[in-house]
């Protein structure tokens, strides 16, 4: 019997929904299936005729953790391998609010190709949008749809994957460097903040659950209750899952790390202003007039990222002190998600 393993990387459970569908349409023809759940503790040594990594989309990327995975991986030793992307959609209407992929599977396909995987099949499929921290799920109706219709396109995969059926998905250029910057600056920046912005309100029961289905590691339990670290994947399982609703996004949160951000760029340009308009400046038009633009602008984009590293860290702290004591606590607790209809997958199922 041939052996498959599906590597899935998962949050809310869209993409593991879709790796079991997988695995069953794969299992009735005739295949062995292996499931690896990709998190922070994943094992990556796994042999078998073929290997299937799925993935969810996370700013036209791939997720953090799951690019991790893929770098870890040893000698595929030239063995068959699929790459699907799962992107959220929002109605069956077509147009934006079908979703993309951007251009994940290529990437990810070119990763594994390096790692001696014989890539010969990259796709996408769209499930329903989970990002619930900006409105509210979509209506359940739509999400049966969209759900049965993903459902049939990944039965649909099998059937090629299954065959061994070359299917390479081409992407354009524009959509390649717009897919790059926005996966780099997420990757780098943006997912690190997300988990930032959340705390743990009254109704937080301490049930750990959120700690369960973090795949990064990310969440700590400090007195009982939930703390994010700066390894947060953004994957929303935490917002989504929790049983209370009692994870939700602080305002208070939000501009103060705004604020971390915007001022540093303030004094930095007021500073350098003056700097560069003096004594620094005179020698640089008589000597360099050239290059001096650029000293300017990498000088200010050093210090810049140096002094939001450091204020971003002094505040976190901050905030940590400040939410301890009661009548200010109550400050950072105010939120517009409360109300907020979460998503999670139909069947999702809580890690253990």
């Amino acid at each position: 019997m041939k052996k498959t393993v599906i590597h899935y990387f998962s949050g809310t459970g869209n993409t593991a929904h879709a790796a079991y569908v997988l695995g069953d349409a794969l299992t009735e023809k005739g295949w062995s299936v292996e499931y690896v759940h990709i998190n922070i503790k994943s094992d990556t040594e796994k042999n078998a005729d073929l290997h299937i990594f799925m993935y969810p989309v996370f700013a036209l990327s791939f997720p953090y953790g799951f690019l991790r995975y893929i770098k870890k991986l040893k000698d595929g030793s030239d063995a068959k391998t699929a790459v699907i992307a799962n992107h959220g959609m929002i109605n069956m209407n077509g147009g934006v609010n079908t979703g993309t992929e951007g251009n994940g599977p290529a990437r990810a396909a070119s990763i594994l190709k390096r790692k001696k995987y014989d890539i010969f099949f990259t796709g996408a499929v769209g499930y329903p949008e989970n990002i619930t921290i900006a409105a509210n799920a979509i209506p359940d109706n739509d999400i049966e749809s969209i759900t049965i219709s993903a459902d049939t396109k990944i039965r649909m995969m099998a059937d090629d994957i299954s065959a061994y059926k070359p299917t390479m998905k081409k992407y354009g250029h524009i959509m390649s460097i717009v897919s790059m910057l926005f996966g780099f600056i997420f990757k780098v920046a943006g997912r690190r903040h997300i988990g930032k912005f959340y705390n743990a309100d009254e109704d937080c029961n301490k049930c750990g659950m959120c700690v369960r289905s973090c795949p990064a590691g990310a969440i700590k339990l400090v007195s009982g209750k939930p703390v994010w670290k700066w390894n947060c994947e953004a994957c929303l399982a935490c917002f989504n899952i929790c049983p209370k609703k009692a994870i939700n996004i602080s305002i208070a949160r939000i501009l103060t790390f705004g604020l971390v951000m915007i001022i540093p760029i303030i004094l930095l340009i007021n500073y350098f202003d003056s700097l560069y308009g003096n004594t620094v400046g005179s020698l640089l038009n008589n000597v360099f007039p050239v290059i001096k633009p650029f000293i300017y602008m990498l000088t200010v984009l050093i210090s810049y990222c140096f002094l939001y590293v450091a204020g971003s860290i002094i505040a976190d702290k901050i905030i940590f002190i400040m939410e301890q004591i009661p009548v200010i606590k109550k400050i950072f607790h105010f939120t517009y998600s409360k109300k907020i209809k979460r998503y999670k997958a139909p069947d999702y199922r809580a890690p253990e």
